[in-house]
Parts: C-alpha cells; structure tokens; sequence
C-alpha cells in the first residue's frame, strides 16, 4: 500500500513498538530496513529500489525476530500497478479507450406474420411509412386481393391494413407487414413546429398571389 507518497509493506505480525534488525531478501538479494507493529500487523517502509524488487522479483523472505516468512510474488508486479494507479486517479477507474462499434449488416426488407399488439410491446423493426398528425407511426402493411399483393399501411389503432383497390380502400384483416432497417416518413412528417411553419409559409404563399 502507499502511505504519503512512499510504499509500505504490511504484515500480519502480532508484534507492539518497533521493529529493528528486519531481513529482507528478494531471490536471495538481501537488504534490511525496520518497522513498527501495533500489536496484529507489522509495517514496514520500503524505499524505490525495494518497491522495484517486490514488483519484478519471485520470490520474497522476510525474517522478523522470532519468525521467518517466504512469499511467491507471482502477480505482484501488476497489484502493484493497479494499487498506484488507484492512487494517482484518487480512487476513480480509468476510463476505457473508446471502440468503435463495428458497422451492421443491412437487414434488408421482409414480410412477416405480425399484427401489432397496442397491450403489448411493438416490434422495433416495423417498416415506418408515414407519421399521423399526432406522430404515431403509419407501418408498411401488405395482403392478397383479388390474387394480387397490394401495399397498404397500419398502426396501433387498428386491427387491419387499408390497401386501395378499384379506386377504393379495402380494410384487409389477414394481412403482413413489412420489416427493415429503413423508414419511409415523408419529410412533411418531420415534427408538428416543422410541419405548422411549413403550412403558414404556403398559406402567406397563396394570399399574395391572389392579391395580385
């Protein structure tokens, strides 16, 4: 750990005072330094040199008075790492370098057995083809009439797809609809401020042309 800036050695050594005449030896390089214990944990203050011992070295021995003990330091060298790096962002993680998700495959289009459910949710992938005035989506929707595949559009409200036919709507309750990674809403469909400056700029349009 790190105290004040300098690295400390902690060892669960039932010992009170100071400690004086420490062995300490890393892969047989022997050095010595003291410490002090509060009467369960011993604590030792380790210059840079023997930081560096501990976080490269294998094997670690310490001998105390009255008892020896040997440590692999297999993973030291990392703890040590994260232990500073905890210590110079004062406790706060590292943000993770940003990865660009990488790009989607187009989906493309499909026709499904679906009819939406308004107790339930809807399935994100509906083709949107149009927005009512109150921005609820119009949904791509398709059925037989006739022998013939007609497009049609749905929505939450109903339980069928309107699809013209011979100059007339056809309400079809078997029906598809369309799937797929793009909408088609107009763009007059934008948002109901876009839409209400639109339609007072063609109104002032049509004033001054019929004053003149």
């Amino acid at each position: 750990m790190i105290l004040g800036g300098q690295w400390q050695l902690a060892v669960l050594h039932e010992v009170s005072g100071q400690v004086g005449s420490v062995g300490f030896s890393v892969d047989g390089h022997c050095s010595g330094f003291t410490g002090w214990g509060d009467g369960l944990w011993t604590v030792f203050w380790l210059n840079r040199g023997e930081y560096d011992a501990i976080a490269q070295g294998n094997v670690l021995q310490l001998d105390l008075p009255g008892k020896s003990y040997r440590w692999k330091l297999s993973g030291t060298g990392a703890a040590a790492l994260k232990v500073k790096e905890c210590v110079e962002n004062r406790g706060v993680p590292r943000a993770a370098p940003a990865v660009s998700p990488a790009p989607s495959a187009s989906k493309g289009y499909a026709w499904i057995d679906y009819h939406p459910d308004p107790m339930a949710p809807v399935r994100p992938d509906l083709t949107v083809g149009g927005l009512m005035p109150d921005t609820m989506p119009i949904w791509m929707c398709g059925g037989f009439v006739n022998g013939g595949f007609h497009l049609g559009q749905t929505g939450i409200w109903t339980d069928s797809c309107s699809v013209g036919y011979g100059g007339k709507e056809v309400k079809l309750t078997e029906f598809q609809m369309l799937t797929g990674d793009a909408n088609w809403t107009p763009r007059m469909a934008r948002s109901p401020a876009t839409r209400w400056r639109r339609a007072t700029r063609r109104m002032a349009t049509s004033s001054i042309s019929a004053a003149r």
